[in-house]
């Protein structure tokens, strides 16, 4: 017990000299099951996924610019995988949606009224 008690205070002190990557790093390198927990920003910037190119611009002409969109979580050389539009706006498919479920336009008009949509 003492000896892990050591170790965490060895760790922690460490830790908070260096960036976390920089401590990802060296721990990886001494064989140690160390991950970094992310921000959504921090993982678009991380060396490792923009190396292998998971951060991917995808065009928004609505808003005049391109937004950066997490990429595929895996690779498969013989299969590319791309991402071919942008995420829809909110509520952008709501009347499709609608259309699907075949809500009348009263039923539609009422969810419109009561905030539900």
């Amino acid at each position: 017990q003492a000896y892990f008690g050591a170790a965490r205070e060895a760790l922690t002190l460490i830790a908070s000299k260096i960036s976390a990557y920089e401590f990802f790093e060296g721990a990886q390198r001494r064989n140690m099951p160390v991950g970094i927990i992310y921000s959504p920003e921090e993982v678009m910037s991380d060396p490792h996924f923009v190396a292998r190119g998971f951060p991917v611009e995808v065009e928004h002409p609505e808003l005049g610019r391109s937004v950066r969109y997490p990429g595929a979580p895996w690779i498969f050389h013989g299969s590319p995988w791309q991402l071919h539009s942008r995420a829809p706006r909110v509520g952008e498919h709501n009347e499709a949606a609608f259309d699907a479920l075949g809500l009348s336009p009263a039923r539609r008009e009422e969810l419109r009224e009561r905030g539900v949509v």
